[in-house]
């Protein structure tokens, strides 16, 4: 949580952290006044004017498959986030698996230059992209923090773990 202790949440579309998280947080002072996907948008560009990508061990399913710098993680049920940013379009709802979108380490112009492809879905081009589906996923900070985020509400920092829970929300409709 922001204070440091641990916390479980539980969420539906996906949990993430790096620029989601930085986003967010700038997301609540601007949508208000411009609507939720110009104040994303708005929210993504300042937080990629100010990002530093965080220093990370990435363990899934029990086995650490990357070290290093990370912009952005998405562990994701759904295929978007952030007022229509197609940031995982292989997720599956129902399929009991996690796509895990790793963003590794990117610049400032890089980012912003590759902002579009995010909202399009086609971000999985660039070389510094992967996606995996996975069942659980670890992040542990090697050095600084970054602020994590869970269905577009800002949670904490690091660490983070996100692991599925085949069938936990049954859904009824008439």
């Amino acid at each position: 949580d922001p204070a440091g202790r641990p916390v479980s949440r539980a969420f539906v579309n996906e949990a993430s952290l790096g620029l989601s998280g930085e986003t967010v947080m700038r997301v609540g002072r601007t949508s208000k006044r411009i609507g939720p996907r110009l104040g994303f948008v708005a929210g993504a560009v300042g937080a990629i004017l100010g990002h530093r990508p965080v220093d990370v061990a990435v363990e899934v399913d029990g086995s650490r498959v990357f070290e290093g710098p990370v912009s952005l993680l998405v562990a994701a049920n759904g295929r978007f986030f952030g007022a229509g940013m197609r940031v995982a379009p292989g997720a599956v709802l129902d399929d009991g698996r996690l796509e895990l979108v790793l963003v590794r380490g990117l610049s400032m112009p890089r980012l912003l230059v590759n902002l579009p492809s995010f909202y399009l879905g086609r971000h999985g081009r660039h070389p510094n992209v992967s996606f995996r589906a996975v069942r659980s996923v670890v992040v542990l900070p090697k050095e600084g923090s970054a602020p994590v985020e869970v269905d577009g509400e800002a949670v904490g920092g690091l660490p983070m773990r996100a692991e599925v829970v085949p069938g936990a929300i049954r859904v009824h409709a008439r």
